[in-house]
């Protein structure tokens, strides 16, 4: 069984990489204003570092809404260290990072990214910090089928796409609403209901038709009734 179970694999991740790309692709429109990067460790807790794009951005603020994100998650943040990284060059560049350790961004097992909860953390920021895009990375893991690629709604836009060497999940997130409570985005891949059949009466007719049937056919008796009192009348 295990030859079927890794063609599969192979079949979901392919689809992912030779699929045609979007002619408006998030990751071409947009640059992204805080990076995410959860590596799962194979243990309950994941790692996480978030790096914020924007010069000047609050430590304090990210502490909130790392808390923000523990709390939608159900998840424990664990060792929070936040500290500024520069970077050297010409123009010399100050970003604001943090790492830590939670649990429940992501489950390789089912292919689900809780994505909302983290979009949820990052909206409603005050200007001039305010987060209109998130872009989020899961190292070591493989699509399935069930595995969100896009969607959008009045709330948020999202685009995945997959990398195998080496290989992760690449999210962007775009915020079109600044309310956390009105953001909205799946797990995993939507499905749409099947649509229940007809409801059908007897003999496997339609109820439609079965009714036109009954009115036909009484109209065709009551015509039988009119011309046999016709003709008994003749006869007399």
């Amino acid at each position: 069984m295990r030859a079927p179970f890794l063609f599969l694999v192979v079949a979901v991740a392919s689809s992912w990489c030779s699929a045609q790309v979007q002619d408006e692709s998030l990751f071409t429109l947009t640059g992204s204003d805080v990076q995410i990067v959860v590596t799962k460790t194979g243990v309950p807790f994941d790692q996480v570092e978030v790096t914020i794009i924007q010069e000047d951005y609050p430590p304090e603020l990210l502490r909130q809404q790392i808390a923000a994100l523990g709390t939608r998650l159900s998840s424990e943040i664990r060792g929070l260290v936040i500290e500024h990284k520069d970077l050297g060059g010409d123009r010399p560049l100050r970003f604001l990072r943090a790492q830590f350790g939670a649990f429940g961004i992501a489950d390789a097992a089912t292919g689900s990214v809780r994505l909302q909860p983290v979009a949820q953390a990052f909206a409603g920021a005050p200007d001039p910090h305010a987060v209109d895009a998130v872009a989020l990375n899961v190292v070591g893991m493989t699509p399935t089928a069930q595995t969100l690629r896009a969607y959008a709604n009045d709330s948020a836009a999202v685009e995945g796409r997959w990398n195998s060497n080496p290989p992760f999940l690449e999210y962007m997130v775009v915020l079109r609403t600044q309310d956390p409570d009105k953001i909205e985005i799946p797990d995993s891949l939507v499905r749409e209901a099947p649509k229940e059949p007809a409801p059908r009466g007897g003999e496997g007719l339609p109820t439609g038709i079965l009714a036109a049937i009954v009115v036909v056919g009484a109209l065709a008796v009551g015509a039988l009734v009119y011309f046999a009192v016709l003709g008994s009348g003749s006869k007399r």
